[in-house]
């Protein structure tokens, strides 16, 4: 890992039971949640979950369900392939679960997630799904803090051209080079996560078309080499949290220094400090 250690929520490690939730008695596996047994939250509200999946959905896109929202709510197990049958699916919200095993590759079949895909703050273990950057009408978010994840970044993820808040990889093992193509993500306006991984490399210089980002620009805690490029360091100029740490070859006061900026003793967390049904919406625009 890079020389900052920063975690983005002081006091919350990933990886660690930390973040648990309290109330273990109450974790219930993500099977309940497969595929049409998500009915019950647009159909069957307030009755019990039944005790075996319809088969309506399947064949009836109006009994299909078009928002899986389930964050925080202790689920355990693994994320069900089935999610990407669902073709109506609009967002995928299973943030600060239990979830272990994988990302699906499956869930780059959701050609309709148009509002985005919340995975983190789980213990999710897998590469990142080159398929993902299949999503291409998503145009809020992509998190995928704070997990286990290795592997690289793919270059496909520079496809999720209409995000427009951010997209944020903080808190795993990844390694490999930051991608050029997630330079073509210029309309991310609230923040860009790379920190606390282990990527390598040199900072690409494309990064700094990614001038309408306005609050966070994090590059801290990996092992960078060389120098910022001069596009890269002009981001700190309009962005209120930029971090970017190239220190690991000692080398980080050549050309443009690395951290024009001080960085703090705790970073800030990678998603909007707003109550959650605000930044993650609870229905789509009209």
């Amino acid at each position: 890992m890079g020389t900052t250690s920063a975690s983005p929520r002081p006091g919350l490690r990933r990886g660690t039971g930390d973040r648990r939730r309290s109330a273990r008695g109450m974790r219930k596996p993500l099977i309940l949640l497969t595929a049409a047994v998500l009915l019950v939250d647009q159909c069957w509200a307030g009755q019990p979950l039944p005790t075996s999946p319809p088969s309506s959905c399947w064949w009836s896109p109006s009994y299909c369900p078009t928002n899986i929202n389930k964050p925080s709510s202790a689920y355990t197990g693994t994320i069900p392939t089935e999610f990407g049958k669902l073709g109506d699916l609009t967002r995928i919200n299973l943030q600060s679960n239990e979830l272990s095993g994988t990302i699906p590759t499956q869930l780059g079949l959701c050609a309709k997630l148009e509002i985005g895909l919340w995975v983190d703050q789980n213990m999710l273990t897998s590469t990142i799904p080159t398929q993902l950057g299949g999503l291409v009408k998503s145009y809020y978010g992509m998190d995928l803090w704070s997990n286990q994840l290795i592997g690289t970044i793919p270059t496909q993820l520079g496809r999720l051209v209409k995000l427009t808040q951010y997209i944020s990889f903080y808190g795993n093992s990844l390694t490999g080079w930051v991608p050029t193509e997630l330079g073509n993500l210029e309309e991310l306006g609230y923040g860009l996560w790379i920190g606390d991984n282990d990527i390598t490399g040199s900072v690409p210089s494309e990064l700094g078309k990614l001038d309408e980002l306005e609050s966070d620009f994090n590059l801290a805690s990996n092992n960078f080499c060389g120098t910022v490029p001069v596009q890269v360091a002009a981001l700190s100029d309009h962005v209120t949290n930029y971090y970017v740490d190239c220190s690991a070859c000692g080398n980080d006061k050549i050309g443009v220094d690395c951290t024009p900026t001080p960085v703090p003793t705790a970073l800030p967390s990678p998603v909007p400090t707003t109550p959650r049904p605000s930044s993650v919406p609870t229905s789509l625009p009209s």
